[in-house]
C-alpha cells in the first residue's frame, strides 16, 4: 500500500508542475514538509523536525539554507540508533549520517532536502525530532566571557536535545585554554565554523587548546538529551582567578577555599622537588592536572612534582559534574621543615604514634638508616579506621620501591617517610590515632638468633613491643618455624624475609589472617641470614618460638593451572614435596625445543613452587612437566601434566569496512590490527547479520536488494600455532546508490508540428536505468507524462523540451533535459 500510493502522488506532483527530488522511496507518500535552518541556543517549532517513524518507512523536509558548514542533530526516543538521515542537495551534493565527520559543508546556498529512513530490520517504531543547524553564523550565541576561573559557570537548558550551545570566548592570540562541559560532543571554532584543536569530541584534551589568533573563538557544546548544559572555561596561560596557595611545611592542614574554584595558583619560590594534590573535605583524593607557566601540562598521574620557580597552575577535575565541590590543596616542599625524627629500631625503642587534624596533611618522619639498609615498616593493629597511606623517599624526593614486607633504602640518605590519612567508611576514622614502627631487618640489625631444637624463645606484646624478629641461618634443608600462643587470646602471624626484605616464607601481616598457633616451613638457603618476623593483632599476650630442621622427598604431584593458553608466558603451580629455590624445571615434549622455567617463589615447607614458563607461540598438546632437584640428584616427570591450547589472536583494532556503503559502490575490508600478525585471512560479507551466500572477497559490490539493510563483514586471521579468530566489523547502513546521469542527452524525436506526435528519445546513462518516466513542458508548463506527446494548435510558435527521469532499482532519480525545439504551425 505505500509504494502504490507513493506512485499515486509522484504522478499528481508531475501534473501539477511541482519538482519531486529524492529517492524512490516508499513512506514520501505524505510528501516533503518544510524545516528551517536552525540557530544556536533555543530553536522554533518551525525549525524542529518531528515525527515517528515505524521499520520500513521513511520521511523527509526540505530546507532552504545558505553555504558553509550545518550539522544534522537527531534524537529518537529509541535507546538504540535506528534512524538514518541524507541531505541532498544541488548537484548531486550528499551529506550522510554513514559518513565521517557529521558536519556538512553546504558547496552552495539553494534548496535541500533532509531524508530520514528506519531499515525494516527494527521491530519498534521511533519518534524523532532532527533539525539543521547552521555553525557559520552567530545567531543565537551566548554573551562573550572571558577565560577567568572565578567567571560563572555558562548554563543552557535544551528543550528538545538537538540544541547546540554557542558561548562566544574573550581570549588573548595564543592562550591556552581549557574547557569541561556536561553536554555530548564540544569543541572549539572559529567565526567561519572551522574546528580549532581537533574535531568535534566527547573530551576536551586536559591539555586544552591554543588559540593561533586574534579570533572571534566560540565553544560549541551539544545538548546530550534535554539535561542541562553546564560548560567552565578557565585559562591556563597566566590564569586570572586562581586562588594562589604558598609552599606549607609538614604537618600543617591546608586552608579551605570559599566557592566552586576549582583551580589553584601555586607560588613557586624556588626549582625544586614538591609534594602535590587535591583532597576533598571527605579525605579522598582528587585527581588533578598540573600547569607550569607556560600552560603545557606536567608531572602528570604523580604527586612528587619537579617544578621551576614561577607560578604553577593546579586544576581539580575530581568530578567535573561535581561544580561547587570543595578541597584542600597539598603543596610541600619535599625537603620542608616539619619532619619529625624517627627510630630504625622500633621493636626496641617503641611505635611512633600521632594522630592526622585535618584533610590534606602530611606527617614526614625522619629516618636515620643509611643507604642500602633494609627496613621493615610495622603497624600495631587498629580498629577504629584505616591505616594512614605512607610513601618513602630518599634525599632528593625521588621514591623509594618498597614491597610488601621491606624497603631496601635506594638513593641518597636521608630517607624520609611521608604519611597521609586514607578516607575511612565511618565520620572521624581518618583522624584516629595510629602508630608505626621502622625496623631495620638486614645483617647489621640486633635481632637475637632463632636456636633450634625446643627450647626457642618466649616472646610478650605490649604497647610498645608490637612485634618481634630473630635471625637464622639456613642449612639448605626444609627449617619448620613454628608459634603457640602461651598466654592471652590475640592472634599472629609469622614470615621470613631474606637479606633484601622479600617474604620467602609466610605471608605478609593482615589483621584478617592471624593464628593462635601456626607452623611455616622454608627451604632456606645454605650460610644465608634470614629475618623471622612475628606480628600480633592486640597487645598483652605471650608466645613461644621454635625451629626444627627437616628434610623431606622429592616428589611432584600436580600442576595447577594444567592448561596453558600459546598467547603469553604462564605462572604455573606444582604440589608435591621437596622443592626449593635452586631447582630446575622444564616443560618438554617429543619433537620441541624444552622450555626452561623460571623458579619464582618456593610454597611453605617445599610442599609447591611457582615457576614461569613462556609458552608463546609453541605447539598445542600435551607437554611433559619434568623438576630436577637443586640439593640432590633426583629427577622426577609428570607425563602430559600440562596442556598448551591454541590461544585466538589478539585484536589490536577491530576490522571495518571501507568506502561509502552504497548501491553499486564497492566497499573493501580494513583488516584491522592484529598480535601477532596473522599468516592469511579469511572473510564473509553479512547482511542484516545474515552471511551473503560467495561474498567471501576482500572487496563486496553491493546490490540493490541490501539498500536500508546493515553490512557488516567478518574477518578470520589465521597463524600457525593458533586458533582462527573471527571479529566483526561494526555494521554500516547501506544507502541509495548514485543517480544515474545522462552521458547524451535525452532528443525529441519527430517533426514539431501542430497536429503532430513527437517522442522522446531517452539519451544514454550511466549507470543504465531500470525504467524511465517523461516531463513534456511548453515554454516551462508541464503538459504530458508519456513518452510521446500530441502538439496542439494552441502551442504553436511556443518551446518544446522533454526531461527524462532515469530510476534505477536503489538509487537516487537521475534528471535530463532536451533541447529546446520550438512548434510549427
Amino acid at each position: 500500500m505505500r509504494r502504490r500510493g507513493a506512485a499515486l502522488l509522484g504522478g499528481l506532483l508531475f501534473l501539477l508542475g511541482l519538482p519531486v527530488t529524492g529517492p524512490a522511496a516508499p513512506a514520501l507518500a505524505a510528501g516533503c514538509g518544510t524545516l528551517a535552518v536552525g540557530s544556536f541556543g533555543d530553536l522554533a517549532a518551525a525549525q524542529l523536525a518531528q515525527g515517528e517513524l515505524t521499520p520500513g518507512t521513511t520521511a523527509c523536509r526540505t530546507i532552504d539554507a545558505a553555504a558553509g558548514a550545518h550539522v544534522v542533530r537527531l534524537v529518537e526516543s529509541t535507546t538504540i540508533s535506528q534512524i538514518a538521515w541524507a541531505l541532498t542537495g544541488p548537484g548531486g551534493y550528499t551529506c550522510e549520517s554513514t559518513t565521517v565527520p557529521v558536519e556538512c559543508d553546504l558547496p552552495s546556498a539553494g534548496t535541500y532536502t533532509l531524508n530520514l529512513s528506519s531499515p525494516d530490520h527494527f521491530d519498534a517504531p521511533s519518534a524523532y525530532t532532527a533539525a539543521l543547524i547552521r555553525l557559520n553564523s552567530a545567531d543565537g550565541c551566548a554573551p562573550a566571557v572571558g577565560t577567568s576561573w572565578a567567571t560563572p559557570d555558562v548554563t543552557f537548558q535544551p528543550a528538545t536535545g538537538v540544541e547546540i550551545l554557542c558561548q562566544p570566548i574573550t581570549t588573548t592570540p595564543g592562550e591556552r585554554v581549557v574547557v569541561a562541559s556536561t553536554g555530548d560532543r564540544h569543541w572549539f571554532a572559529d567565526a567561519a565554523a572551522d574546528p580549532v584543536c581537533g574535531r568535534p569530541q566527547y573530551f576536551v584534551p586536559e591539555d586544552g587548546c591554543v588559540l593561533p589568533g586574534a579570533g572571534p573563538y566560540r565553544i560549541l557544546s551539544e545538548a546530550a538529551g534535554t539535561a542541562p548544559i553546564t560548560v567552565r572555561i578557565g585559562g591556563l596561560t597566566a590564569p586570572v582567578g586562581c586562588p594562589v596557595v604558598e609552599p606549607a611545611r609538614f604537618g600543617t592542614v591546608p586552608g579551605p577555599v570559599a566557592g566552586g574554584i576549582r583551580c589553584r595558583a601555586l607560588h613557586v619560590p624556588a626549582a625544586g622537588r614538591y609534594l602535590v594534590g587535591a583532597v576533598g573535605t571527605d579525605y579522598a583524593k582528587q585527581s588533578h592536572d598540573l600547569y607550569a607557566p607556560d600552560g603545557t601540562r606536567i608531572c602528570i598521574a604523580a604527586e612528587i612534582c619537579d617544578l621551576r620557580a614561577g607560578t604553577h597552575t593546579l586544576v581539580a577535575r575530581a568530578a567535573w559534574n561535581r561544580w561547587d565541590e570543595q578541597f584542600r590543596t597539598v603543596f610541600v616542599p619535599v625537603t620542608a621543615a616539619g619532619c619529625e625524627p624517627v627510630s630504625d629500631q622500633g621493636l626496641t625503642t617503641g611505635a611512633h604514634r600521632a594522630a592526622f587534624s585535618g584533610p590534606g596533611q602530611t606527617h614526614c618522619l625522619a629516618l636515620p638508616s643509611p643507604a642500602g639498609a633494609v627496613v621493615s615498616l610495622i603497624r600495631p593493629p587498629r580498629t577504629d579506621g584505616p591505616e594512614p597511606s605512607a610513601r618513602l623517599i630518599d634525599a632528593t624526593g625521588a621514591v623509594v620501591d618498597c614491597g610488601t614486607a621491606a624497603c631496601t633504602l635506594s638513593g641518597p640518605a636521608p630517607y624520609r617517610l611521608l604519611l597521609a590519612p586514607v578516607r575511612g567508611a565511618v565520620d572521624g576514622d581518618h583522624t584516629a590515632a595510629y602508630g608505626l614502627a621502622a625496623q631495620r631487618i638486614d645483617r647489621d640489625t640486633g635481632c637475637p638468633v632463632l636456636p633450634a631444637g625446643t627450647d626457642g624463645a618466649t616472646v610478650t606484646t605490649t604497647a610498645d613491643r608490637i612485634a618481634a624478629c630473630y635471625t637464622v641461618t639456613g642449612t639448605g634443608a626444609l627449617t619448620t618455624l613454628a608459634f603457640t600462643r602461651t598466654a592471652g587470646t590475640a592472634g599472629a602471624a609469622l614470615n621470613v624475609l631474606d637479606a633484601a626484605g622479600a617474604v620467602v616464607c609466610g605471608q605478609p601481616f593482615t589483621a584478617g589472617q592471624v593464628y593462635a598457633e601456626r607452623v611455616v616451613r622454608c627451604r632456606l638457603a645454605a650460610a644465608e641470614d634470614y629475618t623471622v618476623m612475628l606480628r600480633v593483632a592486640a597487645v598483652g599476650s605471650t608466645y613461644r618460638m621454635t625451629r626444627t630442621d627437616d628434610t623431606p622427598a622429592y616428589h611432584l604431584g600436580s600442576v595447577s593451572p594444567a592448561a596453558l593458553p600459546n598467547d603469553r608466558a604462564a605462572t604455573v603451580v606444582l604440589t608435591g614435596t621437596g622443592f626449593g629455590s635452586s631447582d630446575r624445571i622444564q616443560l618438554t615434549r617429543a619433537g620441541a625445543s624444552p622450555i626452561q622455567a623460571q623458579v619464582l617463589t618456593v610454597g611453605t615447607g617445599g610442599a609447591s613452587v611457582t615457576v614461569r614458563a613462556d609458552v608463546t607461540g609453541v605447539a598445542p598438546g600435551a607437554w611433559d612437566v619434568v623438576a630436577t632437584s637443586g640439593l640432590r640428584p633426583v629427577t622426577v616427570t609428570l607425563a602430559g601434566g600440562v596442556t598448551v591450547r591454541a590461544a585466538r589472536l589478539g585484536v589490536v583494532r577491530a576490522p571495518s569496512v571501507s568506502g561509502t556503503a552504497r548501491v553499486g559502490a564497492t566497499v573493501r575490508v580494513a583488516q584491522g590490527t592484529w598480535s601477532p600478525a596473522p599468516g592469511s585471512y579469511g572473510y564473509q560479507w553479512a547482511a542484516g547479520g545474515v552471511a551473503i551466500k560467495g561474498a567471501t572477497g576482500a572487496a563486496y559490490v553491493i546490490p540493490a536488494a541490501l539498500r536500508g539493510k546493515r553490512l557488516t563483514v567478518t574477518v578470520t586471521a589465521r597463524r600457525a600455532h593458533r586458533a582462527d579468530t573471527p571479529v566483526s566489523s561494526a555494521g554500516v547502513t547501506v544507502g541509495y546508490g548514485a543517480a544515474p546521469r545522462a552521458t547524451a542527452r535525452p532528443k525529441i524525436t519527430g517533426t514539431a508540428r501542430v497536429g503532430k506526435s513527437v517522442k522522446a528519445s531517452v539519451g544514454v546513462w550511466s549507470p543504465g536505468a531500470t525504467s524511465y518516466r517523461y516531463e513534456w513542458r511548453v515554454n516551462g508548463k508541464l503538459v504530458a507524462t508519456s513518452a510521446s506527446a500530441k502538439l496542439k494548435k494552441a502551442w504553436a510558435g511556443r518551446k518544446l523540451t522533454v526531461t527524462v527521469v532515469a530510476q534505477r532499482t536503489g538509487h537516487y532519480y537521475g534528471r535530463a533535459t532536451s533541447g529546446t525545439v520550438k512548434i510549427k504551425k
